[in-house]
């Protein structure tokens, strides 16, 4: 799993599809929403695709301008894009039927993952598929944006019951020090998901 794979797939300016699995969870948006800011910043036209609108409790997430809400019905996907699905343990999850299209590339941490994609960036052992992002990343030497840093620690922090769960271990400890190091927002992620409520 490398950005390389993908990379020669893509080129300055496509519209690219970001999609999650239905009745979507803080790993998934936060996922969907970091990357969509990293593409921007590397030059492609991310959209995030919901059935319906952000959950309130998330809406202080950056980039939530990325974010179009169309039915399942009337979704069109742009000709000569592509589509990321995120999150999404089998293809029948996903919030869209995407028909026989398969996504470009499916990013993934659920164990009962079939590989539906052309690519696939999948690893049961990562407590997070924002911890998949990560790493992809982290391994190609590109930053993060500060914002994206922020979803992507927001989705891991969500997906480990704050880092309580078993599937925490010093590989999650680290992409999260790191994501801290690279801007995370841990203030306002505390505010809104632990001081607000």
């Amino acid at each position: 799993m490398n950005w390389q794979q993908i990379k020669p797939l893509l080129y300055p300016g496509q519209e690219i599809a970001l999609m999650v699995h239905e009745r979507p969870d803080g790993d998934a948006l936060g996922s969907a929403l970091g990357l969509g800011i990293m593409l921007r910043a590397m030059g492609y036209c991310p959209t995030f695709y919901r059935v319906r609108p952000i959950d309130p409790l998330y809406s202080f997430l950056p980039g939530q301008n990325l974010v179009k809400v169309v039915g399942r019905r009337n979704i069109e996907l742009p000709k000569n894009g592509a589509v990321i699905v995120l999150d999404c343990g089998d293809e029948a999850r996903c919030e869209y039927f995407l028909g026989k299209k398969s996504p470009l590339l499916n990013v993934d941490h659920h164990i009962s993952n079939p590989y539906f994609g052309v690519l696939n960036w999948v690893n049961p052992t990562a407590a997070a598929t924002a911890e998949v992002l990560w790493q992809i990343f982290h391994d190609e030497g590109i930053p993060l944006v500060p914002d994206a840093a922020t979803c992507f620690y927001m989705a891991m922090l969500t997906d480990t019951g704050w880092f309580r769960f078993q599937n925490v271990g010093w590989k999650t400890l680290n992409a999260a020090a790191d994501m801290v190091r690279q801007g995370a927002d841990l203030d306002t992620i505390r505010y809104h998901l632990a001081e607000s409520r």
